[in-house]
């Protein structure tokens, strides 16, 4: 067979691989970000939910993913949510959740928003399909990767 760089330094391939994960998380943020902006949560909190999939210990990630629940109605789940990271720190890294994730629960349970989003409907109107078309195109390559 034909080597490989990877093969032959597999210091670089896990750098690489690094590197690569790095700007997924990246644009998981980025897209979940712009979709929250629309007032796309449903789509906003599958990109967050994805992104707190490769990194399960940051907490303003899985701050917007409770903040997406709560915004659709789910509340008892964005509960659910927050219990689950505060078990996790606590477990795995023997820590309380940062100040600014505690602020910003107080702000979701005082039903005020943790970040600059705008409330559901506020969205001018054509740019949730602009949101949904961008999303469509960036989600294709990245399917196409998890195939392989």
């Amino acid at each position: 067979g034909v080597a490989t760089a990877d093969a032959e330094d597999p210091a670089h391939a896990g750098s690489e691989r690094g590197r690569h994960h790095d700007r997924l998380e990246k644009a998981l943020l980025d897209l979940g970000r712009l979709h929250a902006r629309l007032s796309g949560f449903e789509p906003a909190l599958d990109c967050f939910r994805r992104a707190a999939e490769l990194d399960e210990y940051r907490e303003a990630t899985r701050l917007a993913v409770i903040e997406c629940l709560m915004r659709l109605g789910q509340r008892r789940a964005g509960l659910a949510e927050y219990e689950k990271l505060k078990t996790l720190l606590r477990s795995q890294l023997g820590v309380e959740p940062l100040p600014e994730t505690e602020e910003g629960m107080r702000r979701l349970l005082a039903g005020k928003g943790a970040h600059d989003w705008p409330e559901p409907g506020h969205a001018i109107a054509g740019q949730t399909d602009a949101a949904e078309e961008i999303a469509s195109v960036a989600q294709g390559p990245l399917k196409r990767r998890e195939r392989r």
